[in-house]
């Protein structure tokens, strides 16, 4: 994977650097700033939302189980997930987020914070956790075979019986997109440029500028939903539900049969 070398380094220095600037507006860009009681909540209103009706109707129970938070930054789901499960286990790039998450949620002993590498979850054992959750993670990975790897990964971890539930983006005529937003990104780190190129309703925002000039690991990127779904059932595993009705967030659900097991 050391084609990805400068990537990663992208990514855990932009990361670390809105851990340091605004962890929580960067992590919930699109609902505004917010105050952290807002931002742990919104965490709860997600976990809810998106992953304990798959739970019920699979008849699992989390109180017995060890989840994974995938792209954890400082815990908003991992604070929600920890009150659910037996044992959580809040997986990120960025050891500003990991270090200031875990300040945070001191009190929560069942919480692990594990820095990743960039690369894969190499550090997490076989068939290790029963429930992956990841959600606006996928989408901010610049590179669609990084992020396919890492799929895979969670296809790894994942106990037999276990179900992961992760959210992506896809977008048609994505290279195109993908090639304005980078050349923006890089323009705009010109200040003088700043108020010619970009958007009204970025220079408005409270950060407007820190986001556009880092844009490429803050973009939603693109994963064809088929790709996805063809990997993960080559994985062993069986797709229990995929939903694009939102092609910038698209969900997918799928479970680990209970006879699996790791190679």
């Amino acid at each position: 994977m050391t084609q990805f070398n400068d990537l990663v380094l992208t990514m855990r220095t932009d990361w670390n650097r809105r851990a340091e600037l605004d962890a929580a507006h960067f992590i919930c860009s699109e609902q505004g700033y917010q105050s952290l009681d807002d931002f742990f909540h919104s965490g709860e209103r997600d976990v809810e939302r998106y992953l304990v009706p798959h739970l019920r109707r699979l008849g699992l129970e989390p109180e017995m189980l060890r989840a994974l938070d995938f792209g954890c930054g400082i815990g908003r789901l991992s604070a929600a997930l920890a009150r659910r499960f037996r044992a959580v286990t809040a997986f990120d790039i960025s050891a500003a987020m990991l270090a200031r998450g875990q300040a945070l949620l001191a009190a929560a002993d069942n919480i692990t914070w594990v820095q990743g590498n960039g690369f894969d979850l190499s550090n997490l054992a076989d068939a290790s956790h029963d429930v992956i959750f990841s959600y606006l993670t996928l989408q901010h990975v610049p590179d669609a075979r990084l992020a396919m790897h890492y799929v895979a990964e969670m296809c790894r971890v994942l106990s037999p019986g276990g179900v992961m539930c992760v959210q992506f983006s896809y977008r048609p005529l994505y290279a195109l997109r993908r090639w304005y937003v980078t050349l923006r990104s890089r323009l705009t780190r010109l200040r003088w440029l700043w108020r010619w190129l970009a958007p009204r309703r970025w220079r408005r925002r409270r950060y407007g500028r820190e986001e556009v000039m880092y844009m490429e690991t803050l973009m939603q990127h693109s994963l064809p939903p088929q790709s996805v779904t063809r990997l993960v059932r080559a994985q062993g595993l069986i797709v229990e539900m995929l939903d694009t009705t939102d092609p910038a967030y698209i969900w997918l659900v799928a479970r680990k049969p209970a006879h699996a097991c790791a190679d």
